[in-house]
């Protein structure tokens, strides 16, 4: 399957990716989208063999049909070289004087113009998009599939709500109305990319849905290849029941070693969401001998993390990291340091993700902003309050402080803040990160950061009408884009109750314990959060029974 995007692009969608599972002080989320693309490829969202690339003359010009098949190889294979000199050479057999070769031509301009992207000349990957435009200037619908393969790459390159706006004005009728099935799954695959890649997994899902559907028809031995893409953005979603259903639905029909490996790594991540550890386990049996062992290891991990084995999550951990590859150490590294984080070792996890500062390098995948945002976590988790507000200060500023994925950052450093006795500060930079969720033109998982991190603020500052408020838009949001069986609502319900509670709103803090308590059985949260939820729940319950009128509060 052909790879879809470089490793700048990827670096994109794993930086907003990681910024989905939001962590603040203290708990750490295992996200899948973050997960899945840390040190990964992603597979294809486009069609396979030449379907999109009309024929060259066979009869006249043999050599062009192979020349195209030995590109879409290179494509295939990551080898990029001989893949553009066999475009190349398929172009150069075409007359400009036939209207169907000059499509052709521009069909391959655009294939071009993916490699460039993929090899990082987006120079001239705009300059082929704009030679493929004018030849598609009688095909509409190939034209408009030219803008946005454009706007792809600009959302890719950091431009993403102008990149999204220009993806979907470009291609939205054109992936419900095309007359050629081939142009409307292609206009779906990069939909679904699009608003993965922006962070919108719901509607990713959506088109991913439209492209499986598509193809039943249009293009049935690429079923599989299209469920293995649906099941990763479902997974991605927190749809895990409905990711393990096309999981085995399209394991049920492929024999592609490269599709089975995906499809296998996203069925054990969806079950270890849901606690089975033995169909976890059958489907690691299953990807064992098709992934790379780094791989492997990893998502080895993630299960056995998410299945609550938090020593074999360890040890499999450092199993990777000991077995990465020199230039993917630092990214590794910083992996591992998250799965100490989320298993309740804020300690090693401190340690580890300075390592991964110290071998990271340009090439590496992880940012110096990533590294210094968990280590302003870890640093707040372990009361280092100075230390957490300089790391949170060095995020901040190594990120783009008026875009989405600052939001987390402002919540995490405003936490630093209150902990090191700096109110107006910590209030400050809540405010920003809730103007800036507010902004956004449609609400992400990141908002829910700003009003769960004024929310604690205003708790400890006491003022506990405000406190509440914000976090009941927290627990709201979160459940929302992270689900009811997540550690990011287990948080959000946790300082929610501990809020009502301050506030002497004994009931609902019952309550609101009792709805943490319950989301924490149903995913993995370490057991320091587990015992503190059953102290705070024993507590109302207390007050509750007492009358609670003469009980100060206890947080």
């Amino acid at each position: 399957m052909r790879q879809t995007f470089t490793a700048r692009a990827l670096r994109e969608i794993r930086t907003q990716g990681a910024a989905v599972g939001i962590v603040t002080a203290l708990i750490a989320a295992v996200t899948a989208a973050a997960y899945l693309h840390i040190g990964t490829k992603r597979e294809t969202l486009t069609l396979p063999d030449l379907l999109l690339i009309p024929p060259v003359h066979e009869a006249s010009q043999p050599d062009g049909t192979e020349a195209l098949r030995t590109a879409e190889a290179g494509m295939q294979s990551g080898d990029y070289a001989a893949a553009e000199h066999a475009y190349l050479e398929a172009r150069a057999l075409l007359s400009p004087d036939s209207a169907a070769d000059i499509l052709s031509a521009a069909e391959i301009d655009r294939r071009l113009a993916e490699l460039c992207f993929l090899t990082d000349r987006r120079t001239d990957a705009d300059a082929l998009l704009d030679r493929a435009a004018e030849g598609f200037a009688a095909a509409p619908d190939s034209a408009a599939l030219t803008r946005g393969q454009r706007a792809l790459y600009d959302l890719l390159g950091g431009e993403e709500e102008s990149g999204l706006s220009a993806l979907k004005a470009a291609l939205t009728d054109v992936a419900a109305h095309a007359e050629s099935p081939a142009d409307r799954l292609d206009a779906c695959g990069m939909l679904a990319d699009g608003f993965a890649a922006a962070g919108q997994p719901a509607d990713a899902v959506k088109y991913a849905n439209l492209l499986v559907a598509a193809a039943q028809t249009a293009a049935p031995d690429a079923v599989p290849e299209y469920q293995s893409r649906l099941a990763e953005l479902l997974l991605q979603n927190r749809e895990y029941p409905e990711a393990e259903r096309i999981c085995r639905a399209a394991l049920a029909h492929t024999d592609s070693e490269a599709i089975r490996m995906t499809l296998n790594r996203t069925l054990g991540l969806s079950c270890a969401h849901q606690q089975h550890a033995e169909d976890a386990e059958a489907a690691l049996a299953e990807l064992e001998p098709l992934s790379d062992p780094v791989g492997f290891l990893r998502v080895k991990a993630e299960c056995a993390l998410l299945c609550g084995d938090v020593r074999s999550a360890e040890e499999t951990a450092n199993a990777a990291a000991e077995a990465a590859p020199e230039a993917d150490r630092a990214d590794i590294a910083f992996w591992r340091g998250g799965i100490c984080e989320a298993a309740g070792n804020p300690l090693a996890a401190k340690e580890v993700y300075i390592r991964a500062g110290t071998l990271r390098t340009a090439d590496s995948a992880v940012t110096a902003s990533e590294i210094d945002r968990a280590l302003c976590r870890v640093c707040t988790a372990l009361h280092l309050s100075e230390e957490a507000v300089t790391y949170g200060q060095s995020a901040l500023a190594g990120c783009d402080r008026s875009s989405r994925q600052a939001i987390p950052v402002l919540a995490d450093l405003a936490l630093a803040c209150i902990l090191n006795y700096e109110p107006e500060d910590a209030a400050a930079y809540a405010e920003e990160a809730l103007a800036l969720a507010d902004r956004q033109t449609r609400p992400h998982a990141e908002s829910a950061a700003a009003p769960l991190a004024m929310g604690r603020i205003c708790t400890l500052l006491h003022r506990d009408a405000e406190a509440i408020s914000h976090l009941e838009r927290a627990r709201t949001e979160m459940l929302q884009f992270c689900g009811a069986a997540s550690p990011e609502t287990v948080l959000a319900l946790r300082w929610l109750a501990e809020a009502y509670y301050a506030a002497a709103e004994y009931k609902k803090s019952l309550a609101a314990f009792r709805e943490a308590v319950s989301a924490a059985d149903a995913c993995f949260v370490p057991a320091e959060t587990r015992n503190a939820l059953q102290a705070g729940l024993a507590d109302a319950q207390a007050a509750v029974d007492r009358g609670a009128s003469d009980i100060p509060p206890a947080y």
